[in-house]
């Protein structure tokens, strides 16, 4: 495939090659019209790209772009460039879970890395929407310590000329270490195929060892039909039985054994205690924030938005559409439920002509009092929003800022940061 750095693909000017796979090359890339950095999955196909191939590449490439969650990347744009499709990509710095192997990673730590993947492909589910290919390599670790999830639906949609024969069997699609038992044996596939395969991320974690391997692809695949899965405590003397237990449900070979739906697998995840890990200056995971706020504040929070990640804080902000609009129902729940703080940027825009508070703000309020408790902060974004309505008084965790008290702010966050004392996952 021809090298694109240096080149440009309509306003992206890719700067430099980041991943390579057999399907597509991943390309940093600078977005000139909203100065922005962003990744660039290209394409290529050892024969001609169809039009179906193209159409059917658009027609998923905008259902992707529906998908906002923070622990999910997100798809901003696609396009076709000298009969090469691709996707532009939020750029995310930082290394893919792959790049940690090698050695057991403590189980506590490990639920607490994986509990927002599961949590994001239920969320994806929801929405209708398999990944296809949950493997370590398609989990990324950002920098601020927030694992992300990427590459929904694509190896199905490279490989395959027919969506309709994926949708019936979904035989063979995604990496064979990581493949579910019904993949294999053509009966129809189901979301529990992605609980299967984060089941054996979590297996390969928690052990350091996959549970099959053989020294080609097809003996991988009959294995994960055939054999019995080794037993955990089998690496890992001390296991508890309730994370085995947990590896053990995922790991089913029958689909009705497993968990049926990836929030049951997130919820066992969480379930699990975190007392016995230990913690130290290196080991803190920065606070997950959410900043919700009306639309026409956009400037005014972006600003706050760079403020706080310079700061150190780990801060949720839809790039493309900043108040969720149309969607918001589906995306400030698993937002606030999500983060420890839920940070309400409030302005005249923020209340209707009757005097009452925007609806999306509301929401959030009442989901976030249920929720955090003494983790909602409001910050009214001019001088002239000092005064807050005396309606917010309600909701009983609130505390106000100035806009001129940011560092008050920071201080309050810091606080709450220590006092949930969150494990990264190093």
């Amino acid at each position: 495939m021809t090298n694109l750095v240096g080149q440009y693909i309509g306003r992206y000017h890719i700067l430099e090659q980041v991943g390579t796979g057999g399907l597509a090359t991943v390309y940093k890339a600078l977005d000139t019209r909203l100065e922005r950095y962003v990744a660039v999955k290209v394409v290529f196909s050892p024969r001609e790209v169809s039009n179906k191939f193209l159409k059917r590449f658009e027609r998923e490439a905008k259902a992707l772009a529906l998908i906002s969650h923070p622990n999910i990347v997100k798809v901003l744009d696609y396009g076709e460039h000298e009969n090469m499709p691709y996707l532009i990509l939020e750029y995310i710095s930082g290394v893919t879970l792959k790049q940690r192997l090698g050695k057991p990673v403590p189980w506590q730590e490990t639920a607490q890395l994986l509990s927002p993947i599961a949590h994001a492909l239920y969320y994806a589910h929801q929405m209708h929407i398999m990944h296809w290919d949950v493997k370590p390599s398609n989990i990324l670790i950002a920098d601020t310590g927030r694992p992300m999830l990427s590459d929904f639906g694509i190896t199905w949609l490279l490989e395959s000329e027919e969506a309709s024969d994926i949708a019936s069997s979904g035989v063979g699609y995604g990496t064979p270490e990581y493949m579910a038992p019904e993949k294999i044996t053509g009966i129809k596939v189901d979301y529990r195929a992605d609980i299967y395969s984060l089941g054996i991320v979590f297996y390969e974690l928690i052990t350091g060892h996959k549970p099959y391997q053989a020294d080609t692809p097809m003996a991988v695949l009959w294995k994960h039909v055939k054999e019995p899965l080794p037993r955990p405590k089998n690496f890992v003397i001390d296991l508890p039985d309730e994370v085995e237990n947990i590896l053990l449900k995922a790991l089913a070979k029958d689909p009705d054994d497993r968990y049926q739906n990836m929030n049951e697998f997130a919820v066992a995840l969480d379930s699990l205690p975190t007392k016995h890990v230990e913690k130290d200056s290196h080991s803190k995971k920065p606070l997950r924030v959410f900043l919700c706020h009306a639309s026409n504040d956009k400037p005014a929070v972006r600003e706050l938005y760079h403020r706080l990640i310079a700061d150190g804080i780990d801060v949720w902000l839809d790039e493309e559409n900043l108040l969720p609009g149309q969607d918001w129902q589906l995306e400030i729940p698993d937002a606030v439920r999500l983060s420890d703080v839920v940070i309400i940027c409030l302005s005249k825009n923020s209340i209707t002509k009757e005097g009452y508070i925007q609806k999306e703000i509301k929401y959030a309020l009442d989901i976030a009092d249920e929720k955090l408790e003494r983790s909602i902060f409001i910050i009214p974004l001019k001088l002239e929003d000092c005064n807050v309505p005396e309606r917010l008084s309600k909701w009983q965790w609130v505390e106000i800022f100035h806009k001129y008290g940011y560092k008050k702010l920071i201080s309050a966050l810091k606080l709450r940061e220590s006092q949930i004392g969150m494990i990264s996952p190093n």
